[in-house]
C-alpha cells in the first residue's frame, strides 16, 4: 500500500447520488517479481458501518467474446 486517505466519495457527474459518503481511499501499487511490470490502483471502501449506498460504481458488464477455434 502506498497511501490511505479518509474523505467523502462522490460518484461521477451523471450518476444519481443522494448522499456523499465517508470513505477510505486506498492508493496501491501492484508489482510483479519483474520490476518492469507495475500497476497503480485506487480503491474506495466505505468508512461508515451502515453505508447508505455503494461507494463505487457498479462495474460495466463484460462484452461477450467470440469462441476461440483452432
Amino acid at each position: 500500500m502506498t497511501d490511505l486517505r479518509l474523505g467523502y466519495y462522490e460518484l461521477g457527474w451523471d450518476d444519481d447520488q443522494r448522499f456523499l459518503q465517508p470513505a477510505y481511499v486506498v492508493f496501491v501499487q501492484l508489482v510483479s517479481p519483474d520490476p518492469r511490470y507495475r500497476m497503480n490502483a485506487t480503491v474506495a471502501i466505505p468508512a461508515a458501518v451502515n453505508a447508505p449506498g455503494p461507494v463505487e460504481r457498479e462495474p460495466r458488464p463484460r462484452e461477450p467474446q467470440p469462441a476461440r477455434t483452432g
